[in-house]
């Protein structure tokens, strides 16, 4: 017998009351609809089945540099600072 770590989820089903809300005005902003949408496909553990929608990227952020910590002294809390190796 197989066994599943996680509930089935009814995707066509969860599309057509995503859908449904929609066509009823049930939804305040692009935002929620896309909410929703990624929490259905999240909900799926199927990483054949993926979706990322741009709310979630509208956050991303990268550091160009590596954070590092230097005390003045050796003895006092350190500092941070961004470092950046120059190309010279």
């Amino acid at each position: 017998m197989t066994r599943y770590l996680y509930a089935g989820v009814d995707v066509i089903g969860s599309l057509d009351e995503i859908s449904s809300k929609l066509q009823a005005g049930g939804y305040g902003s692009d935002y929620d609809v896309q909410l929703d949408l990624y929490k259905l496909v999240s909900s799926t553990y199927d990483f054949h089945f993926n979706w990322v929608p741009d709310l979630v990227g509208a956050f991303a952020w990268n550091r160009q540099g590596a954070l590092i910590s230097v005390s003045s002294d050796g003895l006092s809390l350190p500092d941070i600072y961004d470092f950046r190796e120059s190309s010279t």
